[in-house]
């Protein structure tokens, strides 16, 4: 039977050329040791979905500074400066040709998008105990600028034809936002024995402001995208020649995906908190011998979305338990 029906076909085609130098010089002194260094970073972005093709083009100086001052054959002090960057997504390189016929809205390409830049600062403190216990806490702060939103286009003489109704709107870096937050770490070897544990925590936090998908005007302050205010892993280990044990959990916070006008009743989606359960166990038959089980996401954890502020189940997902069982022999 015939189709008479078009079928439309839809490729992504992103052609990329990156050019970098790096650079660093480092120094030591008795009780001080510094790095600095520097990036320059040129790259052309083409997006074959945009006509007429036009590339986004760019070049970045970056530069970073660590310096670490030894309190003691133990304990040291260490604060850090660098620049970084974040090019634009997938889905920034295809804006373009969409349109939100009840909003009156159209959507098309901007090809003076440019990556956004982070200005990052930590200070740490750690300690070296002996050669497998460790212990370290940070504070860091990132300064995010250019960060890409959607935004109201300017019309110039080529834009799209827009009736007095429409609109056009486009992605721009038209934005600031922060990061900051705290880390904690500890590796310690129980002394006398082979039994240890290994504790990592971090706090953080980050605002950006969100922006209407259909009107490109700023809506409110809400939490960057992803970011989870507590991530947690703890892990304890039985670690002799022949025999090798770890049990381990890994924590992740509530988090944002997206905000914004999305429908009426949703004024954003995320995911609840998760805990992940692994283990393995390795045992040495010979120096040649080894017998390894693995085991992951013992407690087979829920995934729940959430689909509004008000915390609203919107799904839910399983991945079920794996499980590895594995003999080798190394020569």
């Amino acid at each position: 039977q015939a189709n008479n029906f078009l079928i439309k076909t839809k490729a992504e085609h992103i052609k990329e050329y990156s050019r970098g130098a790096y650079t660093l010089l480092s120094t030591e002194q008795e009780k001080w040791e510094a790095h600095i260094g520097v990036r320059y970073q040129s790259e052309s972005i083409t997006s074959y979905t945009q006509a007429p093709y036009s590339p986004i083009l760019y070049s970045l100086w970056l530069p970073t500074f660590n310096g670490s001052y030894f309190i003691n054959d133990n304990w040291r002090f260490r604060a850090g400066l660098s620049k970084n960057y974040s090019k634009p997504l997938l889905n920034s390189l295809n804006f373009d040709g969409s349109n939100d016929t009840p909003n009156s809205t159209k959507y098309i390409f901007n090809s003076n998008l440019k990556p956004y830049l982070s200005y990052n600062s930590d200070i740490s403190l750690e300690a070296d105990f002996s050669s497998r216990s460790s212990f370290n806490i940070s504070l860091f702060y990132k300064d995010l600028e250019d960060y890409i939103v959607t935004t109201q286009a300017p019309l110039f003489e080529d834009s799209p034809p827009t009736t007095s109704d429409s609109q056009l709107l486009w992605l721009s870096n038209a934005e600031t936002a922060y990061q900051w937050g705290a880390e904690v770490s500890l590796n310690y070897l129980i002394h006398n024995s082979d039994w240890g544990i290994n504790i990592q925590a971090a706090y953080n936090k980050g605002k950006v402001t969100y922006y209407d998908s259909n009107s490109g005007t700023a809506l409110f302050k809400k939490n960057l995208p992803f970011l989870s205010k507590i991530t947690a892993s703890s892990m304890i280990f039985y670690d002799h020649p022949k025999f090798n044990f770890k049990l381990g959990a890994i924590f992740r916070d509530k988090y944002l995906v997206r905000a914004g006008s999305l429908l009426l009743d949703e004024n954003e989606t995320g995911f609840m908190p998760t805990t992940y359960w692994d283990a393995s166990v390795n045992y040495y038959f010979s120096n040649y011998w080894k017998l390894k089980f693995s085991a992951f996401n013992l407690s087979n954890e829920q995934e729940r979305q959430y689909s509004n502020s008000t915390l609203r189940a919107y799904n839910s997902t399983t991945s079920g338990r794996t499980f590895y069982l594995g003999l080798s022999y190394q020569y």
